[in-house]
């Protein structure tokens, strides 16, 4: 994995500040596995090979109009130009993992837009509280899976992917500090993670199974924190996460 970043940040007055990175990476991974459903086999290699290119860049807006307000605004774009997988399974008898290659049509990117917005706000020493807003999207994208080690089991399918539904992702927090010793957290916050590029092309070669959607998690939190002495302290922490749509992957042979 390679990977380069710039970055460049101003300010423009005592309330305005601009600040934006750009990232570029590259990723290939090779591996083999030992063959030990197959023991008898010892000489067969099995491998897989997986390669990605991506570029991403974020910006984001700070405005400070005093010590105890700020506020900011923030846009963020990904951009994987090429992405494959490549699997060799040769002693498995499934063809759909024979020599089976899967990648990006021609002239298709994998794109991630998000834009998210966060207030702070702490009117006095003992509050503080903290409002944030992401919306994100992961657009569509044709690919093409190709499979099997011999003319008859050639496969060539070109799924296509419709773009994600826009997910609204939330977070709220209240922090209480009534002196040196206690400090009180609220916490309400959500999560979600894409499908990846393997994941999507794995799904849809097998028949029968609905597209895959983001993975959720949303999470409520109390902490709560004392101090007996410099040296000694005491946390509780209570919390409960409501996990959707966890994507799992079964594998078996016929």
């Amino acid at each position: 994995t390679s990977m380069a970043q710039i970055g460049y940040q101003t300010k423009w007055s005592k309330q305005w500040s601009l600040s934006g990175k750009l990232t570029y990476t590259d990723t290939a991974i090779h591996l083999d596995f030992e063959n030990s459903t197959f023991p008898e086999h010892p000489a067969v290699i099995n491998l897989q090979e997986l390669q990605s290119t991506g570029y991403e860049g974020e910006v984001t807006l700070l405005w400070q109009p005093s010590q105890t307000f700020n506020w900011s605004n923030g846009w963020y774009y990904r951009q994987a130009p090429t992405a494959s997988d490549y699997l060799d399974l040769p002693l498995v008898p499934t063809p759909a993992v024979h020599q089976a290659i899967k990648h990006l049509a021609d002239s298709e990117v994998l794109a991630t837009w998000a834009w998210f917005s966060q207030l702070n706000y702490s009117p006095n020493p003992r509050w503080k509280w903290i409002a944030g807003l992401r919306l994100e999207q992961t657009l569509g994208y044709t690919a093409i899976s190709e499979y099997g080690k011999t003319p008859s089991e050639y496969q060539k399918i070109i799924p296509h992917y419709d773009d994600q539904d826009v997910a609204v992702i939330p977070r709220l927090a209240a922090l209480y500090t009534p002196n040196d010793r206690h400090t009180f957290k609220w916490m309400y916050g959500k999560a979600i993670s894409s499908p990846s590029f393997g994941q999507n092309l794995w799904n849809r070669v097998t028949p029968g199974l609905p597209p895959l959607e983001a993975e959720q998690i949303e999470t409520w939190e109390f902490d709560y924190l004392t101090y007996f002495s410099p040296r000694y302290l005491l946390s509780f922490n209570l919390f409960h996460n409501r996990l959707q749509k966890l994507i799992t992957r079964t594998t078996w042979t016929a």
